[in-house]
């Protein structure tokens, strides 16, 4: 459920919950099975290298959460942004 962009504009609290459902959380729903997956693949082989590999997308994600949920443009800086 987001919020019309004439409320967004008008109220920064409706910006950043529409930042954090629209961006974060469904990202991360769309990016969980394949993390799941890939995870369970690699760690038949490699159970150390596919558990830090988890730990550290569960970091960058909370960094990642943390930037978009400010609502600021600035900050919802990705590292793919300078390639495109």
């Amino acid at each position: 459920v987001y919020a019309e962009s004439a409320q967004s504009k008008d109220n920064t609290a409706v910006h950043r919950y529409n930042c954090v459902q629209r961006i974060c959380h469904q990202n991360t729903l769309k990016n969980i099975p394949l993390i799941i997956i890939s995870t369970l693949i690699i760690g038949l082989n490699y159970p150390y290298i596919a558990a830090a590999a988890s730990f550290f997308w569960v970091l960058t994600r909370v960094g990642y959460t943390i930037g978009y949920s400010s609502g600021v443009p600035r900050r919802q800086v990705t590292l793919w942004r300078d390639v495109y």
